[in-house]
């Protein structure tokens, strides 16, 4: 036992040093959507009311393909620690709150919660149109 210990410490350092870069990675999508938001009012405030619509439009896109990265993100750190629960409880947790990580997120990018069915083995966002299409068509796997 004593000579799995420093792998088990080393194993548990890692997965923190992991969980840690994926909020972080999180954290600066979230932050880059903030600024998007904000430059959408600083760009459109001065321009006539067709180059507004059409500004909007093109950073209305911009802040969409960000939702999506913030979510693919936390989707990716979500079934990482899901993954992790499994193994060392040889079970999937019953819920997202039952996981043993520093990852409390469980909404994606618009607020809205993941779905998580672990008798399926399935965690997805709805996406963009918020539409349910059961892991298929926008939903974010």
């Amino acid at each position: 036992m004593k000579t799995l210990l420093p792998i088990l410490g080393a194993f548990l350092v890692l997965s923190a040093r992991q969980d840690a870069d994926l909020e972080r990675r999180v954290a600066s999508l979230e932050r880059d959507l903030a600024r998007t938001d904000r430059l959408v009012g600083v760009l459109i405030e001065g321009a006539n009311a067709e180059t507004r619509a059409k500004a909007l439009k093109v950073m209305e896109a911009n802040v969409e393909e960000r939702r999506e990265e913030v979510t693919r993100a936390i989707v990716e750190a979500l079934a990482e620690a899901l993954d992790a629960h499994r193994k060392k409880h040889g079970a999937w947790p019953a819920s997202l709150r039952e996981l043993d990580s520093d990852i409390k997120r469980t909404d994606d990018a618009w607020g809205r919660p993941l779905v998580y069915r672990p008798d399926d083995r399935v965690l997805y966002s709805v996406g963009r149109n918020g539409k349910d299409d059961d892991g298929k068509g926008d939903d974010i796997r």
